[in-house]
């Protein structure tokens, strides 16, 4: 998303070569990928609304029961409430500032998302929430780059899957080829 620049290599992100190019300075291509960040990165000041429209803000001139719309259907396809609406990030739960800030990654029905450890820190049964509004997600064919350090969890919904250790690139291959084998998962994934 363009906050480092590479010291090797090329990025290509949805046909288009970015490397070393202001990727916030093009706004054709960053209003196509949808950002979960690890933390949820949620404006305090903002409501739960307001912070799903931010994207929308950013981009487009639409009117406020546009907004308010869009950013309900939004927040009830990640599993919250109409009357979370109003709420500030301070009154939220854990699960509910991921849920929030999947919601915005997904307001403008990006080709690309990318999700940086959606699970970390919540309970068992929030992951699975999470995860099922990301299945959902890619089963509309959307691109899905995930950073997940819960390995069952992103084996059982992924195509392709880089192990890293130590930042080097260990593994690599179908997702389900590495999740059946039971000597890979041991000496890459810590499966006992």
């Amino acid at each position: 998303i363009g906050l480092q620049q590479p010291t090797a290599g090329e990025i290509h992100v949805l046909g288009q070569e970015v490397t070393g190019h202001d990727v916030t300075q093009a706004p054709t291509l960053t209003r196509q990928w949808g950002v979960l960040f690890q933390g949820g990165a949620l404006f305090s000041g903002l409501t739960v609304a307001e912070n799903v429209q931010v994207p929308m803000r950013e981009y487009f001139r639409l009117s406020e029961t546009l907004m308010n719309e869009i950013a309900a259907y939004k927040i009830a396809m990640v599993g919250l409430k109409p009357e979370h609406h109003h709420l500030k990030p301070a009154e939220l739960s854990g699960g509910m500032i991921k849920r929030v800030a999947l919601a915005r990654a997904l307001i403008m029905d990006p080709p690309l998302l990318m999700l940086d450890e959606p699970s970390m820190g919540l309970s068992p049964i929030m992951v699975d929430k999470i995860f099922e509004v990301v299945r959902d997600v890619y089963a509309l064919g959307v691109t899905v780059v995930l950073v997940e350090q819960n390995a069952s969890m992103a084996l059982a919904i992924a195509d392709r899957a880089y192990v890293l250790q130590t930042g080097e690139i260990k593994l690599s291959g179908n997702a389900q080829d590495i999740a059946r084998d039971e000597t890979v998962r041991k000496a890459y994934l810590g499966d006992e």
